[in-house]
């Protein structure tokens, strides 16, 4: 059985291949998903995701298999901003998957600028929204919005 038969059997919609190799040599294999966890996922049509440790473990062969490439798993949004604006160097920006992570503590500019570098890419989004203030949750709506309407 396919990886992609698998996640739709299972009713998954994303393979997330994380295998994370830390400098201290410890390795670990993480997880299937559960649906709707990879924001860049297609209904019915599984994305399969190479993890790679964040994004320092990417390579061609991988990208001409998978649909995603995990950038980093950077959280701190002044340090992702280069790490966003340079991806595209690397990885197609529709397979580059740009984390969001916007936290209730973060401004309306913090917030804002954490979606504006998820648009350089695909849209992960992840960290407290639901514990957004009402002026920072309808940013990252709009910035959903504009990412869902291009072409």
């Amino acid at each position: 059985m396919t990886s992609e038969r698998q996640c739709i059997t299972w009713g998954h919609d994303a393979l997330r291949l994380e295998i994370d190799i830390d400098p201290d040599g410890d390795i670990r294999l993480t997880h299937l998903g559960p649906p709707g966890e990879t924001a860049g996922a297609e209904r019915h049509r599984a994305a399969l995701e190479n993890c790679a440790s964040g994004g320092m473990r990417s390579d061609y062969a991988l990208l001409s298999r998978l649909q995603l490439q995990s950038t980093s798993d950077q959280q701190d949004l002044q340090l992702y901003a280069p790490v966003a604006a340079s991806a595209p160097t690397a990885v197609p920006p529709e397979q580059g998957a740009v984390w969001a992570y916007p936290q209730p503590a973060d401004s309306l500019d913090e917030v804002a600028f954490t979606m504006a570098n998820a648009l350089l890419g695909r849209i992960h989004l992840s960290g407290r929204v639901p514990e957004l203030d009402p002026d920072a949750r309808a940013l990252v709506h709009e910035a959903v919005a504009v990412y869902k309407d291009a072409p």
